[in-house]
């Protein structure tokens, strides 16, 4: 079929964003990081959010993630260890579950 109902060409913009990341921590399993993406179109005055098939990244201590800064989308020079960035994780968990001062009044 080549005919388009109600075709008209549009301006925009498209990208593709992670909106989710799962952290799989299974007790006897190495952990991974599954990135949620969705790519975003935006023409129109309006904004359309299609699935995109996830990226997953299998846990290795050593692995090196070098770091982007998010608002520019450009490297800092400088990395982590994917260890490092579980140690992080982590520590977070633990501040979640630990009130602050101001909390516990």
């Amino acid at each position: 079929m080549s005919f388009k109902l109600q075709q008209q060409a549009v301006a925009g913009e498209s990208y593709v964003r992670c909106h989710q990341v799962i952290v799989d921590n299974t007790l006897d399993a190495a952990p991974r990081i599954t990135f949620a993406q969705e790519r975003i179109v935006e023409a129109g005055g309006q904004v359309v959010h299609m699935p995109v098939p996830p990226a997953v990244l299998d846990f290795d201590p050593a692995g090196v993630i070098p770091l982007i800064d998010p608002e520019t989308g450009a490297a800092t020079g400088q990395s982590v260890t994917q260890a490092e960035a579980y140690a992080l994780l982590y520590s977070a968990y633990a501040a979640a579950l630990t009130p602050t001062p101001h909390e516990e009044e």
